[in-house]
């Protein structure tokens, strides 16, 4: 977004703020939807297939709703910039609400990952079980219990037939 974007976004958001101007709410929401969906990409290229696309670009725009309330210009950073970060906490917030693992697993899994990765980077294969193990300081049996934990489990859509179970 150029510079003259943002005075023009910053200058709307006064005239909303001031005057309660709908039109330049409209406006805003309008121009900053493009935010929104770059935020959303940047979100869905590490997320992968796990979530839609569409859902993420709806948690976002909550989150700039939410940041025309929520801004104080005396902090001293424009609109956009809170705006920006109001719609990925928006969309983070979504995604963890959304996980039914609790942090210590996903972090679990995260650094099985990593090590796993970085072994097969430094012994140019593919590390066994034990080697990951070694290296997490884990012995086999955890390895184990951790993955399992990442990985098990069976979800359920809301909206889905719970007779057919």
């Amino acid at each position: 977004m150029t510079s003259t974007a943002a005075v023009t976004t910053d200058a709307l958001w006064l005239r909303y703020h001031r005057d309660g101007d709908v039109e330049a709410r409209s406006e805003l929401l309008t121009q900053l939807m493009g935010l929104v969906h770059h935020v959303a990409r940047q979100i869905a290229n590490r997320v992968g297939d796990a979530v839609e696309y569409e859902d993420l670009v709806g948690a976002g725009s909550l989150g700039l709703v939410q940041a025309l309330s929520g801004f104080d210009p005396d902090r001293g950073v424009t609109f956009v910039t809170y705006a920006t970060t109001r719609v990925r906490g928006a969309i983070l917030d979504e995604l963890r609400a959304a996980d039914w693992r609790p942090r210590s697993v996903r972090e679990r899994a995260r650094r099985i990952a990593i090590t796993t990765r970085e072994l097969r980077e430094k012994l140019l294969r593919e590390p066994t079980v034990d080697e990951v193990a070694g290296e997490l300081g884990i012995d086999s049996d955890t390895y184990w219990r951790w993955r399992g934990d990442a990985e098990s489990g069976v979800t359920i859509p809301l909206d889905s037939a719970l007779a057919d179970a």
